[in-house]
């Protein structure tokens, strides 16, 4: 995650809201092109609002062989960042569930514009594909998709007010402080093991972290910026065998103090048999 990523997608928060009007509509901003993506270049229903931001990040990012290189630097991960604003906002509609079921259908499975292929590109054929290989997230509890949103969003902020002065900027503090109460909610929260995507939200949550980790050692005056307690560590062997470890002195302590009681456990059992 860059500046350039977190603009793109303050550019679409800020055009179509993720939240609902007392009409309950979503506000929307015709602006940045977002009408070239809506049927005679009039987005009027919730759907095809969400549809037109949708579509705008998938076209700077991932358009082209070109666009995938230098923006999204072929860095995956910007697509799982893009899944959870989509799911977020689509649960934001009355009757989000539906809704979801509703938007994959008519304008992810039956549309052309996520069937076109990326040129130049092998490794992924088309945006359907990019999404599908990350549905997962339009089925994941609301509670944990919010919170995850709320971690992207606190995250993004700081990158978009940092302006390359940390200790003088007053909003990143905030936003830095945002970003990891958010980050620990999703870990603390048993929802977290349902539904099978437990590593999922993990690995979502370990790049997270690396992004967040990252901007702190880019800027060298990120010192008042807080650290995250509840890490998460990735053998190099892959995401298959994630280890999901607490940096808390109290809990280092008594892991230490188990380990001791086993092996005293084990020295007196070998003792008594000879």
């Amino acid at each position: 995650m860059d500046r350039y990523m977190c603009q793109l997608l303050y550019t679409v928060r800020t055009s179509i809201s993720d939240h609902l009007d007392t009409g309950g509509s979503h506000y929307f901003n015709s602006g940045h092109n977002f009408d070239k993506y809506c049927p005679n270049n009039s987005c009027n229903s919730n759907l095809g609002k969400i549809n037109a931001g949708c579509l705008f990040l998938f076209d700077e990012f991932f358009k082209d062989s070109d666009n995938f290189k230098s923006n999204a630097k072929s860095n995956i991960n910007i697509v799982e960042y893009i899944m959870i604003w989509l799911s977020y906002t689509l649960n934001k509609t009355i009757n989000g569930e539906k809704n979801i079921n509703e938007f994959y259908n008519k304008y992810i499975e039956n549309s052309d514009w996520y069937k076109k292929e990326i040129t130049g590109v092998t490794a992924y054929k088309n945006y359907k594909d990019l999404i599908d290989r990350n549905n997962y997230f339009l089925s994941m509890d609301k509670s944990i998709i919010s919170k995850l949103y709320d971690a992207l969003t606190s995250l993004c902020n700081i990158h978009v007010t940092d302006a390359g002065h940390v200790p003088n900027c007053e909003q990143c503090a905030k936003a830095a402080n945002g970003f990891v109460t958010n980050y620990e909610g999703v870990i603390s929260d048993s929802n977290i093991t349902k539904n099978g995507l437990y590593r999922k939200i993990l690995s979502i949550l370990y790049t997270l972290s690396n992004d967040y980790d990252n901007f702190k050692k880019k800027n060298n005056n990120s010192s008042s910026l807080p650290s995250i307690k509840t890490k998460i560590y990735m053998p190099i062997y892959g995401f298959s065998s994630l280890i999901f470890l607490i940096e808390n002195n109290f809990y280092i302590l008594l892991l230490i103090f188990g380990i001791i009681i086993v092996f005293i456990g084990i020295y007196y059992k070998v003792i008594i048999r000879n």
